[in-house]
């Protein structure tokens, strides 16, 4: 009988923290191994987004699945304001849909950053290789960093409308 109340305790407890707990944690779905839509570019790329206080990441850890996270609760905040459902559309069309640029680099204080580039239109494959100069085109370009191990997004930019 003991044994029995005490398994239904603990199902119950895991269902309750199931129900209501703040799990937060984040399914990888993988869409940044997808080399038709991401390219890393070397450090040395002419228009380098970042300062001079950075240096190169040789031979970076990259963890594409912290990045995808961390990439999408960036979404999820700069257009907290839109309907939830729209947003996560928009969300997983940038995941699946968008061509993506990406950037290692470490800091001073030996911390790891990359600088992600999006891109909802390209012409040619000059951005496998290139940071293409673009216009206007609103929320079809953004860019971000991310700070990897503080967990961090800084310096989102989304293009001006034209």
């Amino acid at each position: 009988m003991k044994l029995q109340i005490i398994c239904i305790l603990g199902f119950l407890l895991y269902s309750f923290n199931s129900l209501f707990g703040q799990t937060n944690q984040y399914v990888c779905k993988d869409y940044l191994s997808d080399t038709l839509s991401v390219v890393i570019l070397p450090f040395t790329t002419a228009r380098n987004p970042f300062a001079t206080k950075f240096k190169p990441a040789i031979r970076p850890k990259i963890d594409y699945c912290l990045i995808e996270e961390l990439l999408t609760k960036a979404i999820h905040t700069i257009y907290k304001d839109h309907l939830l459902s729209k947003r996560t559309m928009w969300i997983e069309e940038i995941m699946t849909s968008y061509k993506k640029l990406l950037i290692f680099a470490t800091d001073n204080n030996a911390q790891s950053f990359v600088w992600i580039n999006c891109l909802c239109k390209t012409q040619g494959d000059y951005w496998r290789s290139h940071i293409p100069l673009i216009f206007d085109g609103g929320p079809c370009y953004f860019n971000l960093k991310l700070n990897l191990t503080t967990r961090e997004y800084f310096d989102f930019s989304i293009n001006s409308q034209g």
